[in-house]
């Protein structure tokens, strides 16, 4: 994997962006304006996660992630990602936009999925009742 097809794989995500907002580096890939992913040129991406996650994951690669930034950063890991299976590594990158988007309004998510999909002919949709 590499720098590019990080960032692609990223990009793909619905609402996802690429932005730079502290000079060159890191490149911020960013839904709804919170950034899930940094990219940084030397092989590394810093990356949103459960704090009991990224324990986890700090324990299962030691050679591969570690705690980003200080003790503040407790919800963020950074990933050398030569160093991780290109699997375990989009698995990770999943649950970081997955995380940032849990964390946006209901009607923002729906914004960015888009309208919902109509119900197969000769189906209807059933609501429930509000008591």
């Amino acid at each position: 994997m590499n720098l590019e097809k990080l960032k692609a794989y990223c990009l793909e995500k619905p609402g996802a962006y690429e932005d730079c907002p502290f000079g060159e580096t890191p490149v911020c890939c960013k839904v709804a304006g919170r950034i899930f992913a940094q990219l940084y040129l030397d092989g590394r991406v810093t990356l949103k996660c459960d704090a009991a996650q990224a324990q986890a994951d700090r324990e299962r690669f030691p050679e591969a992630v570690a705690q980003a930034g200080s003790a503040q950063w407790a919800h963020w890991n950074t990933v050398y990602w030569e160093k991780l299976p290109e699997e375990e590594l989009l698995k990770m990158l999943d649950r970081s936009y997955d995380r940032v988007f849990a964390g946006l309004p209901r009607w923002q998510q729906q914004e960015l999925l888009g309208p919902p999909a109509e119900p197969e002919e000769g189906r209807r949709r059933f609501h429930r009742k509000k008591r």
